[in-house]
């Protein structure tokens, strides 16, 4: 059976560089159906027509299980941030990640959560990532994903049943250097009590396209 799950996570920086922030409505799918919400059956986490709608989960349910997925920018310009009345991005803000994951938690089995956040060309996560990350572990996040570094990093293991990705690195995306080009797909298998196992495939970005690296 298929068990996959389609969502688009809206948290980055090109959000305002695509529609501007008086268009922002319309990128992230909430002021017309040619919105970016439109071409991902509406699964979009991270943005949206204002504050609470930008951190509002989605709930999708796969295989019998109900996951729910939240998005955090932590990245500037601070002025793609959501607020009442005002589109934008949800602001990663711990006392509210925790507060959104224990909301989630009471409609869904498992919360994943996706940040953009850190900085470019770090070699490791800092400070301000692993206090993020630990608000949502220690809410009950069973997977939390971060992106924006552009390079891989480190894939771990808080608790049992729970995982941290701390940059994924870039995808379709020009590399810069080798450190840009080296990538990978993260499989997650999730179960009833959180991850059950993941892996690596890794990959490398050859003329702006991932191509898969063979095992050796």
């Amino acid at each position: 059976s298929d068990t996959s799950m389609g969502w688009v996570g809206l948290v980055g920086t090109v959000v305002g560089d695509r529609a501007g922030i008086g268009g922002q409505s319309d990128a992230v799918g909430v002021g017309d159906s040619s919105g970016l919400g439109s071409h991902v059956g509406g699964h979009v986490v991270g943005g949206g027509a204002d504050l609470v709608a930008a951190r509002a989960p989605v709930i999708l349910e796969r295989g019998g299980l109900r996951v729910a997925f939240l998005g955090y920018n932590d990245v500037p310009p601070w002025n793609f941030t959501a607020r009442p009345g005002y589109p934008g991005t949800a602001p990663a803000v711990p006392a509210d990640i925790t507060r959104d994951i224990r909301v989630a938690r009471t409609r869904a089995d498992l919360v994943v959560v996706w940040f953009h956040w850190g900085y470019e060309l770090q070699p490791e996560q800092n400070g301000r990532q692993e206090e993020l990350a630990r608000a949502a572990v220690q809410a009950g996040a069973a997977l939390v994903l971060g992106a924006h570094p552009h390079v891989l990093l480190p894939v771990e293991e808080p608790a049992p049943g729970q995982l941290v990705a701390w940059s994924l690195g870039n995808f379709v995306f020009p590399p810069r250097s080798p450190q840009t080009a080296r990538t990978a797909v993260l499989h997650v298998q999730l179960g009833a009590r959180g991850v059950l196992g993941h892996r690596l495939q890794a990959a490398s970005i050859e003329a702006e396209q991932p191509r898969f690296v063979a095992a050796g």
